[in-house]
């Protein structure tokens, strides 16, 4: 299978069960939305599928071939991830920042130099190209970062369909940018892209993913499209609080808001 599998991982530290049996599918061309309250193991499925933390139990598939045998400079081509916090004290312009993404790839300098023009120009952050990375603000800096991932998996390779990973990516970003970083997240899986995000907005989530997956305790509580995973009886249960559910006036997808 193209994409991404998940098969069954748990993970256990000490005592504590973090994760437990979660499985799901990403297909390219599709965005996954992770949800869960804090604790409930996001982080965690994160880190399994970037191959950074070896599961105690179950596999993540690529392209139905085990992460961890793949080659890194091969994988580095195929999945581009966007961590939580990314941590950068050189004094690098913002462009050599961006520029940093494509490392994996053989494209000559020109090339490149036109995918990182492209890339900040749809993160909106072109205009501070010149800019000392170091004195960007952090919405900014999570931009930058946004576009140095892109451009790492600009045009499909031929190893096979690309994997965008996304952790929060919208958590330092004011209300324009949150859209606008999540249609840059469905534009690519128009392009063949399989996308997984994590989120912590239920309406981003709804409105922006094709299908979502639940955690609370390590467990997964629901999975698939919006409309079947944000009920007002699950929310209440998983997350202790009360909503409404109102469809949204334009694409009919459930718009949660809080009773």
């Amino acid at each position: 299978m193209d994409g991404l599998d998940v098969k069954n991982v748990s993970v256990r530290l000490g005592n504590h069960q973090l994760l437990e049996d979660v499985s799901f599918l990403a297909e390219p061309g599709e965005v996954v939305a992770i949800l869960g309250p804090n604790g409930a193991g996001k982080t965690t499925l994160f880190r399994v599928i970037t191959d950074e933390l070896k599961p105690d139990s179950g596999n993540v598939l690529l392209h139905g071939t085990p992460v961890q045998y793949w080659a890194p400079e091969q994988r580095a081509q195929v999945v581009g991830i966007l961590p939580q916090s990314s941590s950068l004290n050189f004094p690098f312009t913002v462009q050599e920042v961006v520029l940093l993404g494509r490392s994996p790839c053989s494209t000559s300098s020109e090339q490149n130099d036109q995918y990182v023009k492209e890339a900040l120009e749809k993160v909106d952050a072109w205009h501070l190209q010149d800019r000392n990375y170091t004195t960007l603000s952090g919405g900014e800096k999570q931009r930058v970062h946004l576009a140095r991932v892109l451009v790492q998996i600009w045009t499909e390779p031929e190893q096979g369909a690309r994997l965008l990973l996304l952790d929060e990516p919208t958590s330092a970003l004011d209300p324009a940018h949150q859209h606008q970083t999540l249609r840059i997240a469905r534009e690519f899986a128009r392009h063949r892209v399989a996308v997984v995000v994590i989120l912590h907005d239920l309406n981003l989530a709804s409105q922006y993913a094709d299908r979502l997956v639940l955690l609370s305790k390590g467990r997964l509580q629901a999975h698939g499209k919006p409309e079947k995973v944000l009920t007002k009886e699950l929310l209440k249960q998983l997350l202790d609080i009360d909503v409404c559910i109102l469809p949204h006036p334009v694409n009919g997808n459930p718009v949660v808001l809080a009773e």
